[in-house]
């Protein structure tokens, strides 16, 4: 923006532009210049790198040693059980809990679109009471397996992986079963480990990602193994198997004699209870079924 020496402006100026103009003519009122460059002010901290590092090992040591604590005092031997597969198979434990993170993003994605398709055809069938209850329901199930997946993810598999590496830092000085009866000590020691690690610059988030991963892939294994028992156990007051159900005589066919050598009288089986010792000791032929009937 440029005024000659010859320009006379009488009033006062305002005027936009990227610089600043040159008015070498007459202007009887104020001049004002709005400039339309953006002013990029970087916000630099006011500390140095050192006290960012600072500053993230301090919260990533609070939330790991917090998560750890709280793991060994509500589950101890559950934590102890995913150190198996942490320690003895590293590289598959490392790929399942990547592959789970990874499916977990459009299973969320899945579950809360099938929850908002009930909810639209709830809504068109205008059923209002049936609409609260099971908008509830899929809410708090959403909610439920969403949370409690990606908080094991982000805070307990870390912290189960500092155990790990705490446990096998203290082993190479103090031996592994003095190791084993000092969790505290190595979960401190793998809290300060990882928490330093993570805190670095640039490469930080590696080791974040790669203590998730194993320490998911872990928990997930031992939780596997767990339902896999719990499936295939005997729940109490189901049959017993045939080998251990007691033999059944019948009422009129002799007592079963254990094979004997030659010259030797029969023996007859071990009783197993006082009732089975009575019954041995009644007369050949009685008949237990005649007498003990219900009818």
């Amino acid at each position: 923006f440029t005024v000659s020496g010859s320009g006379q402006i009488r009033g006062d100026l305002e005027y936009f532009g990227p610089a600043e103009g040159d008015i070498s003519g007459t202007v009887i009122g104020e001049i004002a210049y709005h400039s339309t460059n953006l002013a990029i002010n970087p916000v630099l901290p006011e500390q140095g790198l050192a006290t960012l590092f600072a500053d993230r090992f301090r919260r990533e040591f609070a939330v790991l040693l917090t998560a750890g604590l709280i793991c060994l005092s509500l589950a101890r031997r559950q934590v102890h059980s995913a150190l198996r597969p942490l320690r003895r198979r590293p590289v598959p434990s490392f790929v399942i809990g990547m592959l789970l993170f990874i499916l977990s993003f459009p299973a969320t994605l899945i579950l809360g679109l099938v929850t908002t398709i009930v909810l639209l055809v709830l809504m068109l069938l205008q059923s209002d009471g049936v609409l609260l209850v099971v908008g509830s329901l899929f809410t708090l199930f959403d909610i439920g397996i969403i949370g409690a997946f990606y908080f094991t993810a982000i805070f307990i598999a870390r912290a189960v992986f500092a155990l790990g590496l705490g446990r096998l830092i203290l082993q190479y000085f103090v031996g592994l079963e003095e190791s084993r009866r000092k969790p505290r000590l190595s979960l401190f020691i793998g809290v300060i480990l990882l928490s330093l690690l993570t805190s670095l610059p640039v490469v930080g988030f590696v080791f974040n990602a790669g203590a998730l991963f194993m320490g998911l892939g872990a928990i997930s294994t031992v939780s596997l193994r767990w339902l896999h028992r719990f499936r295939n156990s005997q729940l109490p007051g189901t049959a017993a198997p045939p080998s251990a159900q007691s033999p059944s005589y019948g009422g009129s066919q002799p007592f079963p004699v254990a094979a004997s050598p030659a010259g030797a009288s029969p023996a007859l089986p071990t009783p197993r209870s006082a009732g089975d010792q009575v019954l041995n000791d009644l007369p050949p032929g009685f008949d237990p079924d005649f007498f003990f009937s219900d009818d």
